[in-house]
C-alpha cells in the first residue's frame, strides 16, 4: 500500500491532491445521492408524468377519429383495476433501496472521511482547510446539479411520440386486425423497433 501511496504522490499528484480527490469523491458521493432521494426524484417524477401526457394527448389526436361511438362507450365503460397493493410494492421497494443506499453511503462517506484525515496527518496537511476548499466544491457542484436539473432537465421531450404512436397502432394492427402478421403491410414493418 504504501509502494502504491508513493507513486501516486510522487507521479500523478502530490499528496494533497490525493487527499483532495479521496474527501471530494465522499462529499460528492454523500450529496448526489441525498439530492437524488430528496429532491431529484420528485422532479424527475413530475417530468415522466409531463411526458406521458404530452404522448397520451398526441395519441388520442390520433386514435379519436379512428374510434367509433360502440368502442368509445366500452372505453368510457372500462373499470380500471384496483393498483394499491403494486403501488405498496413499488413503495415498499424503493424504502428499501433508499435504505440501502443510505447505509452505503454511510459507509464510503466515513471510510474516505477517515482516509483523508489520516493521510492528512501522515502528510502532515491542515485536514481542515482541504475540507473547507471541498465543501466550497461541493456548494457548486450542488448549484450546478440543482439549476441544470430546473433549468434543462425540467423542459427536456425525451419521449419520442411518434415511434410509440407507430409502436401501440402497429401493435394493435398485427394482434387485434392482422393474426397473420403477412398482411400488414410493408410501411408498418419497416419501423425501427
Amino acid at each position: 500500500m504504501n509502494k502504491i501511496l508513493n507513486y501516486v504522490t510522487t507521479h500523478l499528484l502530490d499528496s494533497e491532491g490525493v487527499i483532495n480527490v479521496i474527501i471530494n469523491v465522499g462529499l460528492i458521493a454523500t450529496f448526489i445521492s441525498i439530492f437524488f432521494f430528496t429532491y431529484a426524484s420528485g422532479v424527475e417524477e413530475q417530468i415522466v408524468k409531463s411526458q406521458a401526457k404530452i404522448m397520451v394527448n398526441d395519441m388520442l389526436q390520433t386514435i379519436n377519429p379512428l374510434l367509433d361511438d360502440k368502442i368509445k362507450e366500452s372505453i368510457n365503460n372500462y373499470k380500471m383495476k384496483d393498483m394499491t397493493k403494486e403501488d405498496t410494492e413499488a413503495l415498499n421497494n424503493n424504502n428499501k433501496l433508499i435504505n440501502s443506499g443510505y447505509s452505503i453511503l454511510i459507509i464510503v462517506f466515513a471510510v474516505t472521511q477517515i482516509v483523508g484525515l489520516l493521510l492528512s496527518m501522515y502528510f502532515k496537511h491542515n485536514y481542515y482547510h482541504i475540507i473547507l476548499i471541498n465543501i466550497i466544491v461541493l456548494v457548486f457542484v450542488g448549484l450546478t446539479e440543482y439549476t441544470f436539473l430546473n433549468l434543462i432537465g425540467k423542459s427536456y421531450i425525451s419521449v419520442d411520440t411518434n415511434f410509440i404512436k407507430w409502436k401501440i397502432l402497429s401493435s394493435i394492427r398485427k394482434k387485434l386486425i392482422y393474426r397473420d402478421n403477412s398482411e400488414v403491410s410493408s410501411n408498418w414493418n419497416n419501423m425501427p423497433e
